[in-house]
């Protein structure tokens, strides 16, 4: 009786089983047959908006010009000019599908408003793939453009919002410009990342720039790691012969932050001094305190400077999808069309919000790294020198 109990068991569990291989066939028929009676379907287009993007561009130059300044965050007359002169340097050229207008469209709302291949697609109705193409070609393409609109600053005059304002004029005469650092977020690959990642623990690449009083860019370098510290990036492009970095002449030099090492070129704050704006305001006290003052007044052009290039291009607020050399590529070109935009429109809106004269709120002066503890004599004689001046004149204007 066992035994015929047991062989009978294991009928049944051979009737299960082929009862399984059963349905498992018929589902597979079953999914075999759907996907044929799909793939004998005509495929559905995905681009049947009733405007191509020919047709949208037309309708954007042909509207309020708002509209086109809300797209791409310049006015339509800087984007015809932009566009005539990438045409004319031969950078770019119409295909038998897009306009030039259409390529740099594409490309300026991708950094104007962070848009994504798939939004661009939309509004264009292209693919992804020619999107991503064309964000490429026109980015390239203005970078060429760098030696054109990124220029080195003006070594013999005064700049004229020194000369003009009593508070900085005679004091920082021999002072071009200003220089800092700023950290634009992005990806990485995960092996790299941790030498991308800031003090603030975000992904990011570290961006020096020189600009002059007129809030143009005169020298750019991107693509550093997050994690170092801006008075590196400096001195590696000083080291560097190639780096095409504008030195000042003798007698000459730029404004820099606690950060950097006040040496033979660039003026740093008094260290141990309060450089906060709200606290010299209220304990002016001495001539280091408004010397710092001061400095931290003239050297405020390069904080709104980078506050405009960040208004505008909203892609710097995190690139994702693209390549580390991309990224540092696409910053640059950013930084081309900041000063076509400076040189072309006065009466730009994000301009004109921050071109006052209004103080940065800054650091207390002091700084951890060593790179910042060395002062050449040249360098601290100049500070003395304008401290002295500054506070003698203070004086006399106290009684």
């Amino acid at each position: 009786m066992a035994s015929s109990s047991h062989t009978n068991q294991n009928q049944d569990n051979d009737s299960e089983e082929e009862q399984l291989y059963i349905y498992a066939a018929v589902a597979m028929c079953g999914a075999i047959t759907y996907e044929m009676e799909l793939s004998m379907q005509p495929r559905q287009p995905v681009n049947t908006s009733s405007l191509n993007g020919h047709d949208y561009m037309v309708e954007l130059l042909n509207g309020h010009p708002r509209r086109i300044y809300n797209k791409c965050r310049m006015s339509k007359r800087c984007f015809q000019t932009l566009c005539y002169i990438l045409a004319q340097r031969g950078k770019l050229r119409v295909t038998r599908h897009m306009s030039i207008e259409e390529q740099v469209m594409i490309f300026l709302t991708t950094v104007a408003k962070n848009a994504s291949n798939r939004d661009c697609g939309e509004d264009y109705q292209h693919f992804g793939e020619t999107i991503s193409r064309y964000v490429h070609a026109v980015c390239d393409a203005i970078v060429e453009l760098m030696s054109v609109f990124i220029k080195s600053p003006d070594f013999t005059d005064v700049p004229l919002e020194i000369s003009t304002n009593p508070n900085f004029y005679p004091f920082f005469k021999d002072c071009i410009g200003a220089i800092d650092g700023t950290h634009i977020r992005g990806s990485t690959p995960i092996e790299v990342a941790d030498t991308y990642r800031n003090r603030k623990g975000a992904l990011s690449q570290n961006v020096m720039a020189v600009c002059d009083f007129n809030m143009l860019f005169t020298y750019v370098v991107t693509g550093w790691e997050g994690s170092s510290h801006d008075a590196r990036v400096l001195n590696s492009v000083l080291d560097d012969p190639g780096s095409g970095f504008p030195h000042p002449p003798p007698g000459k030099y730029y404004l820099v932050d606690a950060g950097y090492a006040n040496k033979g070129g660039f003026l740093a704050p008094h260290r141990q001094v309060p450089y906060h704006v709200s606290d010299v305001r209220r304990n002016l006290s001495g001539p280091m305190e408004l010397f710092n003052y001061r400095h931290a007044s003239l050297r405020n052009v390069v904080e709104r400077t980078f506050g405009v290039f960040k208004k505008r291009f909203r892609i710097l607020d995190g690139m994702n999808n693209y390549p580390l050399q991309r990224q540092a590529n696409i910053v640059m070109a950013c930084c081309v069309i900041h000063n076509f935009i400076k040189k072309f429109d006065t009466n730009d809106p994000i301009f004109q919000r921050f071109n006052g004269n209004g103080v940065c709120e800054e650091g207390n002066g002091t700084s951890s790294n060593q790179l910042t503890q060395r002062n050449t004599d040249d360098m601290g004689r100049i500070r003395d020198s304008i401290t002295t001046a500054l506070w003698a004149e203070h004086e006399s204007n106290s009684y």
